[in-house]
């Protein structure tokens, strides 16, 4: 009798963030989405806050994951001034403290070697404390 072979993939485990999220109702879906990307300009993304959940915290540090190449990477909230991140082990960071509950448009950059700025950004909704 032959062996079955499955051709399922096993799934990843999921890691849990060291920092606490709170899940966003149904009417607050829309707004933590990413706002879409080209392919070809993936070499940037923000990791943290994850789509679909939301800020419930004072403070929050934002993760985001660049390019090995980069030099340096921005954030903008809501259209504010461009600042910068830290790189630490890996990963690129930001600090972000002060807001307002409600929703806000998180945007990050950096330069490409050909000059073009690469940008992402996610939506994100921030709990009331």
């Amino acid at each position: 009798m032959a062996k079955k072979i499955s051709t399922r993939k096993p799934r990843a485990k999921a890691r849990k963030p060291a920092f606490k999220l709170a899940r966003a109702g149904a009417g607050a879906a829309a707004l933590n989405e990413d706002v879409q990307q080209p392919a070809e300009e993936a070499a940037l993304a923000i990791d943290y806050p994850k789509a679909g959940e939301s800020v419930a915290a004072p403070g929050y540090t934002l993760r985001l994951a660049a390019a090995e190449a980069a030099t340096a990477v921005e954030v903008s909230i809501d259209g504010g001034s461009w600042l910068p991140c830290r790189l630490s082990v890996g990963y690129w960071w930001y600090d972000w403290s002060g807001y307002a509950a409600g929703p806000h448009l998180l945007e990050a950059r950096l330069r490409a070697a050909d000059g073009r700025w690469i940008v992402a950004k996610r939506r994100c909704l921030v709990e009331p404390i």
